[in-house]
């Protein structure tokens, strides 16, 4: 097996990288080698991979302030918003230039956003006109655009048509909100603290949602357990009972496993983080967290689409 080395200016060696590999811990949510790889075909795949050269650190503009080593896992941790890095790279165009241009990028997006709501309302005033079953092949033929984008279209509009401030919403936070699946007290709330100019990330309304959900989940849940209760003769409550504390056992003894593997996945975190600050100068660590939280961030907001496609698909099903 050919020796590889990476192509970078940390000069890390092939054992320090391996042992970074062996000492993360993904947990039971990540397959157990489901594509059947020995051991050799891994190390070939990591030894064939080309990472690129990178650039030199000092031609790079970090995006964070810099800070004291000792901070560096904190940087790392961080999240990223959209407004604290450039999608974009500046550092070969004239200031006035990059000023201009990212003055420009604010501007079209706020006209891209106001678009999407005003193609909903038009979208939703065809539908009305064309006959059931002509309205997915009117929107393929015309614009190859789907019924789902349709929809997520036309529920911006109608939200923004009665709650005007949520046009400040980027349009993936948007679909989630105007989502016929979002609770409307969850979307209420949001769009009172939207009003009082508290306007929540995309991560955070993803969060309410979701709580919101859970909680309607959890109320339809008890009604039934209630009204199947109500039915019930004292034995087979006492089943029921005895079931239940089995179950509950099971739940601690898997809260208390991934408790377990948080914590050793955190240690292993925790020795990668003192391994680069051992390695690499404050530039250098800099510039690759600034790298791997606008990677993160970029994942991020694509990941979003895709769970909203998919609850558009799980409402239409």
């Amino acid at each position: 097996m050919t020796d590889y080395t990476p192509k970078n200016n940390f000069d890390l060696s092939n054992d320090e990288i391996k042992e970074l590999f062996d000492d993360l811990e993904f947990g039971d949510d990540t397959p157990e080698n489901d594509l059947d790889l020995s051991e050799d075909d891994v190390n070939d795949t990591l030894c064939d991979l080309d990472l690129g050269d990178v650039a030199p650190a000092p031609t790079v503009k970090p995006i964070v302030e810099a800070a004291p080593v000792k901070d560096l896992p904190a940087i790392i941790a961080a999240p990223v918003a959209a407004a604290d890095f450039d999608r974009f790279d500046y550092n070969g165009v004239a200031p006035d230039v990059a000023k201009a241009a990212r003055a420009a990028a604010t501007k079209i997006r706020s006209l891209i956003q106001a678009s999407i709501i005003k193609a909903g309302g038009e979208l939703l005033a065809i539908k009305a006109k064309l006959e059931h079953g002509q309205f997915g092949p009117w929107l393929d033929a015309e614009f190859s655009m789907t019924e789902r984008t349709a929809q997520n279209y036309m529920s911006a509009f109608e939200l923004a048509s009665k709650y005007e401030s949520v046009s400040v919403l980027p349009p993936a936070t948007l679909y989630r909100l105007a989502a016929p699946s979002t609770p409307e007290d969850v979307r209420v709330d949001i769009v009172a603290a939207i009003a009082r100019n508290e306007i929540p990330s995309a991560d955070e309304v993803r969060s309410l949602i979701d709580k919101g959900k859970a909680a309607r989940a959890a109320e339809r849940k008890a009604a039934a357990e209630a009204k199947r209760a109500a039915k019930e003769t004292p034995e087979e409550a006492a089943r029921r009972a005895k079931l239940a504390q089995r179950e509950e056992k099971k739940r601690q003894k898997r809260e208390d496993e991934k408790a377990a593997r948080e914590a050793a996945a955190q240690k292993a975190a925790d020795d990668a983080v003192q391994l680069l600050v051992s390695r690499f100068t404050d530039v250098e660590l800099l510039t690759f967290c600034n790298a791997r939280r606008i990677a993160d961030y970029r994942f991020d907001e694509a990941l979003k689409l895709v769970e909203i496609a998919a609850e558009a698909l799980v409402e239409v099903g």
